[in-house]
């Protein structure tokens, strides 16, 4: 089913303005699009994910620097990076795409308008890897079991609780610090921050190098460009291009076991944990 899915939707990117623009770098992304977008933009330090700086002081947001602030699309980052952290980070006008590769416990089901087939869609583990410049002189034979407390797992105080277990590599030893390779499958709020303070370390540096299956490639720090169909299809767990904007009525399952309708327009509010769509 999956195999007829990728053909219809890759036949009807023949219409879809951003799709022109894949492999391209740093160029202009259209003012209105209607299907799926997904732009991979290398963040630089010192730039904000949101839509708006708080602080009011001169450090520019993502969409300012792609030029996506004042379009007629509305787009959301798929998981965010701290201001002074550095590289990847995707942007995307799809709102179910959204709630469900940052949600680890929801489930998206999407039904094709063509065939009626439905598909549903579990991101339980969006691996996501960093590579962190550390404090200390840290080995992997750590008679101090800091790796080891990495990688099984440390906690983070009552409110964000325990981590999943990470993979955690040292990369290069340096005389007072250490690069480090980690990856995890959470989005704890500054967790990896949080996980070296925790086993007596500090992050100097942190770099996002990959997100599920998409890496920075050859893009330097500042450039974007638009995903290819095949990319987020095998990098976001056989995501379809979908034809956003198409209203449905969306059954959510309260806690009573009752059902409530609502209209679901694609760039809406998300809150429950089983979303539907089309494409």
């Amino acid at each position: 089913m999956r195999i007829t899915t990728l053909i219809l939707f890759l036949l009807s990117l023949h219409h879809h303005p951003c799709y022109g623009l894949t492999q391209q770098k740093s160029v202009p992304i259209p003012s209105s699009t209607s299907k799926t977008c997904v732009i991979l933009y290398h963040k630089p330090a010192d730039t904000i994910t949101s839509h708006t700086n708080q602080a009011h002081d001169a450090r520019p947001t993502v969409y300012d620097s792609i030029g996506l602030t004042n379009t007629n699309t509305n787009w959301h980052s798929i998981g965010r990076l701290d201001a002074d952290t550095t590289g990847l980070l995707l942007l995307t006008n799809d709102a179910l795409l959204v709630h469900a590769a940052t949600n680890p416990s929801s489930k998206v089901t999407l039904t094709n308008c063509t065939t009626t087939a439905s598909t549903t869609y579990t991101f339980n583990k969006v691996s996501k890897r960093y590579e962190a410049l550390v404090m200390g002189h840290i080995l992997e034979d750590d008679k101090d079991d800091m790796l080891k407390r990495l990688r099984e797992g440390v906690y983070l105080g009552e409110k964000l609780g325990v981590t999943q277990p990470a993979i955690v590599n040292v990369m290069e030893t340096r005389k007072t610090t250490t690069l480090v390779s980690i990856e995890i499958s959470e989005g704890k709020n500054r967790q990896i921050r949080r996980m070296f303070h925790a086993v007596g370390s500090g992050v100097i540096k942190l770099h996002r190098a990959q997100f599920g299956g998409i890496s920075l490639g050859d893009l330097k720090e500042g450039e974007w460009r638009v995903l290819s169909a095949e990319e987020i299809w095998n990098g976001l767990g056989g995501w379809p291009i979908r034809e956003l904007g198409k209203k449905k009525n969306v059954e959510e399952n309260g806690g009573s076991g009752h059902r409530r309708r609502r209209n679901n327009n694609s760039n809406a509010r998300l809150s429950s944990r089983t979303r539907d769509g089309v494409y």
